[in-house]
């Protein structure tokens, strides 16, 4: 693995979620590029940190319906294949444990309105997303601007969350982006094409994918599937093609 692999491939190997053979490869890369190795160790901190917040979330929640921290009405799994359906509990009961749940659990963000795309810079413009739109070609000194525009003003623009992932040949490759959100929820990025998109020339996909906050762990690292998001899902991606150039 010549080059530095990309940070989602990091994280799939923090997860556990490579084959053999890729895990190999990059255990490999690893061993012998410090830099990928710190960043590793900081994807897997990062998640520990995560995981050990919500272990104490959790507890806090089922200290506060039973004894022990594991209440009657919370039944795991492996006890229902053991001892059947919620086995003993009376039905007032199981209604009042899922009353009581719900009010303590955080509630689901509210689904966001549909975000148009424009986007603007490099030698050809494009706006809006018309069938036969010129593609951007940009060089490494132009000026890209998006913007993502919902379809109605966003109650609470805190909680819109744009995830910018750059298809290669590769895969997914998560940009590190800090939109700009105005009041009605309006989502802005600019800068230069190479700090934006910083990539080799050549013919790429940008996916922008807007999201509640708290759901971006959601978001696949999928093309096809960002392209037929399934029923229900709280994204939506945008894609658009574009073409870096040499200066």
């Amino acid at each position: 693995m010549a080059d530095h692999p990309p940070r989602f491939r990091l994280v799939q190997w923090v997860a556990g979620d490579l084959d053999p053979a890729a895990t190999a490869e990059l255990r490999a890369h690893l061993d012998t590029c410090s830099e990928c190795s710190r960043s590793a160790e900081a994807i897997r901190d990062k998640a520990e940190r995560f995981e050990s917040v919500r272990a104490a979330q959790f507890e806090r929640i089922t200290s506060r319906l039973g004894a022990g921290g594991r209440p009657a009405a919370v039944v795991q799994l492996a006890d229902r294949r053991r001892w059947g359906w919620w086995a003993g509990a009376s039905a007032a009961a199981l209604a009042a444990a899922a009353m009581l749940l719900l009010s303590l659990w955080p509630p689901t963000p509210a689904a966001l309105p549909g975000f148009g795309l424009e986007v603007s810079g490099g030698e050809k413009v494009v706006r809006g997303e018309a069938p036969g739109a010129a593609v951007p070609r940009l060089r490494p000194s132009s000026r890209l601007e998006i913007t993502l525009r919902p379809a109605t003003p966003v109650a609470d623009p805190n909680t819109v969350r744009l995830v910018a992932l750059l298809q290669t040949p590769e895969g997914l490759d998560v940009l590190d982006w800090t939109p700009r959100v105005s009041a009605s929820g309006t989502l802005m990025m600019d800068g230069l094409a190479s700090e934006l998109v910083p990539a080799a020339p050549g013919r790429y996909t940008l996916w922008l994918v807007v999201c509640p906050a708290g759901q971006t762990d959601r978001i696949p690292l999928d093309p096809g599937r960002l392209a037929t998001p399934p029923e229900g899902a709280p994204w939506q991606a945008k894609a658009l093609p574009l073409e870096l150039i040499p200066e």
